[in-house]
Parts: structure tokens; C-alpha cells; sequence
């Protein structure tokens, strides 16, 4: 009995020790962990850098194939749609690349007109061809967006997307002028303007994706970190 008791004894001392050092571990790991996250904030701070937490690593940043909330919450910070949301207002919205906008009386047809000073990062003009490029993209079959059917409200978009027609031109998205976007719903669409700040209506480079790829291409190399 008494060497049946000793065994036991040392296997619940072995355990408690394993626990201990288990416990100081931690503590130690989430000390330097909190220490790196100090020096990471003095860092930033001095730097102007934004931090941003988004909670599980990104799919994609592309606008167009992206479907998930973490990602959104980063093109977000990376892109800026025709509006952008009033961050005093929920359901109000702000100039972002479009400086002004009309709609007819029933708001089926919205005109966008761009602001003149309106560049991409590496200094090329964002005109409204590149959101009638962008829009031609999401709703291009091949590419297989997950939200393109939240632009049918555009005319025609429905059946571009389904390959009924195949001449985007035929499609409500007219370009009138570089800063002068023209859109033709197929209806009344008073919230035109909430939808528009959803990013998979944000505008992407032509120039870079047709640099790495075809307008309908998927998962191309154009949003990795060495070319974004």
C-alpha cells in the first residue's frame, strides 16, 4: 500500500509541477506579449501609422471577390467608393470620390460628378471610366462575384451577368465625361446611396488589373503586397 501510494504521490507531484510551469509560462508569454504590443502602439503613435484589428487573417483584398466582414472593415480603409458612410449618421451619407450628385424625380437615372483631384496612390487620375471598368468587372461572369447580383438594380447588369448580353455598353453605366458617372436603374431607387458604400461598388485600378491578368480573371497577383 504504502509503495502504491508513493507512485501516486509522485505522478500528482509531476502534474502539479506540469500545471506550475505551465501557469509561469503563460504569464510570461502573455507579459512580452503585452510588452510587444506597447512598443508596437509607441511605434504607431510616433508614426501616425493606423492600427486596425480585423479579428482572422484577410481571403482577399480584392473588392470584387472579397465576401466577408473582416476584409470589408480593411478596403474600407483602402479604397473610397462615390460616397462614403457619415461616421456622425448611420443613415446619412458623404462626398468620397464624387463631390455631388442628382437623381431625376423618381431616382431611377443618379449622375455622379468626380472631383477633379481625384487620384489612385500612385498618382493616376480616378476618372468614371474606371468605376464603369469596375462595375463591367464585378459583373462579368467568369470572374464569379459572390455580391454581383446586388448591382442588378443597375439596367441591364442582370443580364450582363447571366450572358444574355454580351456588349456592356447595352448595360445602365454610361460615362459622359471623366468626372461624370451616369447611372440607369431598372426602377425607383431612392437608396442608391446607402447601397453605393458597400465595397464591392468601390472602384479598382484598370491599368493594374489588366497588368496581371483579364478583366475577368480570378485571383490574380494584383492585391499582393508587393504591388498593392
Amino acid at each position: 500500500m504504502l509503495t502504491v501510494f508513493a507512485v501516486r504521490g509522485a505522478k500528482a507531484w509531476a502534474i502539479i509541477t506540469i500545471l506550475i510551469l505551465a501557469v509561469v509560462g503563460l504569464g510570461w508569454w502573455l507579459a512580452a506579449r503585452a510588452s510587444s504590443l506597447r512598443t508596437t502602439l509607441a511605434h504607431a503613435n510616433a508614426r501616425k501609422v493606423l492600427l486596425l484589428h480585423v479579428g482572422t487573417e484577410p481571403s482577399s483584398l480584392d473588392p470584387h471577390q472579397n465576401r466577408g466582414i473582416p476584409e470589408s472593415k480593411i478596403l474600407s480603409c483602402i479604397f473610397e467608393g462615390l460616397v462614403v458612410p457619415d461616421p456622425n449618421d448611420s443613415a446619412k451619407q458623404l462626398p468620397g470620390v464624387a463631390e455631388s450628385w442628382e437623381h431625376n424625380e423618381d431616382s431611377s437615372v443618379w449622375t455622379f460628378h468626380l472631383r477633379a483631384d481625384a487620384r489612385w496612390s500612385n498618382g493616376d487620375p480616378l476618372t468614371a471610366n474606371d468605376f464603369a471598368f469596375s462595375i463591367e468587372r464585378i459583373l462579368t461572369p467568369r470572374l464569379g462575384a459572390f455580391f454581383a447580383d446586388y448591382l442588378y438594380i443597375i439596367r441591364g447588369g442582370e443580364d450582363f451577368h447571366k450572358g444574355k448580353i454580351k456588349d456592356f455598353a447595352q448595360v445602365g453605366v454610361k460615362v459622359a465625361d471623366p468626372h461624370t458617372l451616369r447611372l440607369e436603374l431598372i426602377g425607383p431607387t431612392p437608396y442608391l446611396l446607402s447601397a453605393l458604400t458597400n465595397y464591392y461598388w468601390f472602384p479598382v485600378h484598370p491599368a493594374t488589373i489588366l497588368r496581371f491578368g483579364k478583366l475577368g480573371e480570378r485571383s490574380t497577383r494584383w492585391t499582393q503586397p508587393d504591388v498593392f
